[in-house]
């Protein structure tokens, strides 16, 4: 490479960390971007459905089977069953790679608490890093509302999703079995995090490994106890 290629490439590189400062966006690699936008009209909300059920019928297919899924989708993640939602006080945020949906989140406050309601990600965009950054500004989020902590549902066949949420130091607090029709149930983990303060961020990430791959563990050995494919409109998908 010359030094002019060089200094053009530099500058180039700059010029992309500049914009992500303003607009808060996140670069991943030298030209793919992610970023993150509140639903708030109907343009969005469409997209917001139908990268919905692409990725909730694509995710939980094998788990809970084409009839269940099918059953959800109508529920929970159509146009005006989002609209609900967030008449009851649900937040979404959709998740872009430069102008693609590749997933979206939504949570709600809960007195003092946080609760991730969904946390989906498109298959291509797993592994790379996305769901953390994502997570990332779950937190900020939750910041933002002076929660003391997030806290999640999610399915107990659902190994991808909960290996992850355990990797971000989620602890299981409980579990919840529940009805939700049509002969289908919700049959998840509990999971709790507690929020920390900036000054204590960097801090808390430097948590040990080992006691994260205990609990990990203790899942893995106790998976596989209950035959119920149950689900939860807010398992997530393969962050």
């Amino acid at each position: 490479m010359s030094k002019k290629e060089k200094y053009n490439l530099d500058n180039y590189k700059k010029g992309l960390e500049i914009a992500a400062k303003n607009a808060k966006i996140v670069i991943i690699g030298r030209v793919k971007m992610i970023y993150f936008q509140k639903v708030t009209n109907n343009n969005t909300i469409k997209g917001l459905s139908q990268s919905a059920i692409e990725i909730f019928k694509e995710h939980y297919y094998p788990i809970l089977g084409v009839n269940q899924v099918e059953y959800m989708v109508g529920l929970f993640h159509t146009p005006s069953a989002i609209k609900e939602q967030m008449r009851n006080g649900a937040l979404f945020y959709l998740v872009y790679s430069n102008t693609i949906i590749i997933g979206f989140f939504a949570v709600e406050r809960h007195g003092n608490k946080t609760f991730l309601s969904k946390f989906y990600l498109n298959k291509d965009y797993r592994g790379n890093g996305t769901g953390k950054r994502m997570m990332n500004k779950v937190f900020e989020v939750a910041r933002n509302y002076n929660s003391l902590a997030v806290y999640l549902n999610v399915n107990k066949e659902n190994d991808d999703s909960l290996y992850f949420y355990l990797h971000e130091g989620f602890e299981e607090i409980g579990q919840v079995k529940e009805d939700i029709g049509n002969g289908y149930y919700m049959d998840d983990y509990i999971l709790y995090k507690k929020v920390e303060q900036k000054e204590n961020k960097q801090e808390g990430e430097k948590k040990d490994a080992s006691s994260k791959k205990r609990i990990i563990k203790g899942h893995q050995e106790t998976r596989g106890q209950t035959s119920s494919k149950g689900r939860k409109e807010s398992d997530k998908a393969g962050a």
